[in-house]
């Protein structure tokens, strides 16, 4: 009995050494990652150092972007506005324009998330989630993808105006080109 147990000694030492063996690698790689990494971080913040000293930040005094995006965001928010929508040939050709009641919306906005994040139990036990697809307003589900599709109102009709795969312009006053008004024939 004596002799098996010695025996079990050995072998018990021999696993030990050989899974300590096996982790120290991989320990010195993973230092040997971590100093290149903070290497490369030092490298990374003493040129910036260097690129800030030589050439400043400037200090903004007007803000343009930003007034800009402001500007932008009050036109689209003008219920008033009309919209002139130039439409274009695949060789770029101008066909004609559309005066509009809004700017042209992708038919893949949406007025809620057209997908929803889901958590649950995974097989063993660890939590998991899951990304799936709700229903529409429209009681349907939507695939993704494919959003081709704008739409517009038409100015002096109401009708609405759906374009597939098709180029446009558009601008809050009409543009100096060449390019019949396409018009909406009203009906009953």
């Amino acid at each position: 009995m004596r002799f098996l147990s010695r025996i079990a000694a050995f072998v018990a030492i021999g696993f030990a050494a050989v899974m300590l063996s096996a982790c120290e690698p991989e320990a010195a790689s993973s230092q040997a990652a971590r100093q290149a990494e903070a290497a490369n971080r030092s490298a990374q913040n003493d040129v910036m150092a260097r690129a800030t000293a030589q050439i400043p930040v400037p200090k903004i005094n007007n803000f343009l972007a930003r007034k800009a995006l402001a500007e932008y965001m009050k036109r689209m928010d003008d219920p008033a506005k009309t919209w002139y929508v130039y439409i274009l040939s695949d060789t770029g050709a101008k066909l004609g324009y559309y005066v509009a009641a809004n700017y042209p919306q992708s038919s893949c906005s949406f007025m809620t998330p057209p997908e929803q994040v889901r958590e649950y139990s995974g097989s063993n036990g660890s939590a998991a989630v899951a990304v799936t697809s709700t229903p529409s307003l429209m009681g349907v589900y939507y695939k993704g993808g494919g959003c081709d599709n704008t739409f517009f109102f038409d100015a002096s009709s109401g009708a609405l105006i759906i374009l597939t795969g098709v180029k446009t312009w558009a601008s809050d006053v009409p543009l100096d080109v060449d390019a019949p008004l396409i018009k909406v024939v009203k009906t009953q």
